[in-house]
């Protein structure tokens, strides 16, 4: 028998092994080596059939996975966007061996936004340990740098209330018909701030602390989701068949994790995507 053939029975074993213990449901799962190191984190609405599609896969990759995966575990989220959440601060935890994304847990630059003396928007890109009002963060200036040139092209931004020329400079871009002239005093600081806003209403939350419900692993819970002072800060579940009487019980009923601003982007683009139910932690909720 070569060794090709060994392997494929090796894999086939494996393959019902790990399919057994992964159920159709939505939550995180985690693949480990013999010494039960975790090589690979995903997540799936189905983690049955998510896990299938990579014994299914002829990725070089996939191959190599497999050929090292010896045990499945995993944990129910009951939502998708717990899901999301929980793979992405798990990678950073343990980075496993085969995961390519969300690896980086250091971020070194941001941008931050304000209104200045006028009334005009302003961006700049800032080391992440000084960023007081943050957009986006990032693991590099380049990749900072990348963002805020693209928005600048995108909504027709000023390179000087982008912090990318002279405070008191005619911007470049307004010579080359890509600033309409709010360095110049030749455009309305309402209409500059009209295309600004559309950033800053992009990637910051309606209210600075507030719980995202969500359905929880079965009928009779629910998935809270906290965001507080504007940062996501954590989940947990609550039962449904009981009474919360006040919104420190649902704040009590979190988890808190460690803040990665990578976690925010995930929420701010579920929000953008999609119907969600959110609690306003000023007042007591009537039902969940």
């Amino acid at each position: 028998m070569g060794v090709d053939e060994i392997m494929d029975r090796r894999v086939d074993k494996i393959k019902t092994y790990v399919l057994k213990k992964l159920p159709e449901e939505c939550g995180v799962y985690y693949f480990h080596n013999k010494e039960g190191k975790i090589i690979y984190i995903g997540k799936s609405n189905n983690m049955y059939h998510r896990a299938l599609s990579h014994f299914n896969s002829h990725e070089k990759k996939g191959g190599n996975m497999l050929n090292e995966l010896y045990d499945a575990s995993y944990q129910l989220t009951g939502n998708e966007l717990l899901a999301l959440l929980i793979e992405s601060e798990e990678i950073k935890k343990h980075k496993p061996e085969f995961n390519r994304t969300r690896r980086a847990d250091k971020f070194s630059h941001s941008i931050d936004w304000w209104k200045d003396d006028k009334g005009i928007i302003n961006l700049k890109i800032v080391p992440y340990e000084e960023s007081t009002n943050p957009l986006r963060s990032f693991i590099s200036y380049i990749s900072a740098r990348e963002r805020l040139e693209q928005w600048l092209d995108e909504y027709m931004l000023c390179l000087r209330y982008c912090g990318l020329t002279d405070n008191d400079a005619v911007c470049f871009n307004h010579h080359i018909k890509k600033c309409y002239g709010i360095c110049a005093g030749e455009e309305e600081v309402e209409d500059y701030n009209l295309r600004a806003s559309k950033i800053v209403d992009k990637y910051t939350f309606p209210n600075k602390d507030f719980l995202i419900v969500e359905d929880g692993r079965h009928r009779e819970e629910k998935a809270l989701i906290h965001i507080e002072n504007g940062h996501y800060s954590g989940y947990g579940f609550v039962d449904t068949t009981g009474q919360m009487n006040s919104p420190e019980e649902l704040k009590d009923s979190v988890k808190r994790t460690t803040f990665y601003p990578d976690n925010n982007s995930i929420i701010h683009g579920w929000i953008k995507n999609y119907s969600i139910k959110t609690v306003i932690l000023n007042k007591i909720p009537d039902e969940y």
